[in-house]
């Protein structure tokens, strides 16, 4: 499925994950330059925490609903009978 076919929230949640992602590697980077003084690696640390929260939180959600698709096709395919594992 292409992110066209998407609808809009899991555009905008797609969205807002990459987006994220491209910041915390100019953090990265900028950090790693050594160029920045204490106060802005200091933000640039706490910015960098927030952004890797709000990652790891948009992961989160993707594994539970991929886990909730794979439950149903499970239970779809096996006529509703429960599998034991």
């Amino acid at each position: 499925m292409s992110t066209d076919e998407l609808p809009d929230e899991k555009k905008t949640s797609e969205f807002k994950f990459e987006k994220a992602m491209k910041e915390l590697e100019l953090i990265v980077s900028q950090m790693e330059d050594g160029n920045a003084d204490l106060d802005e690696m200091m933000k640039n640390y706490q910015t960098g925490m927030s952004l890797i929260k709000s990652c790891r939180e948009s992961i989160d959600t993707a594994e539970l609903k991929l886990t909730e698709i794979s439950e149903l096709m499970d239970k779809s395919s096996n006529g509703g009978e429960k599998v034991n594992e």
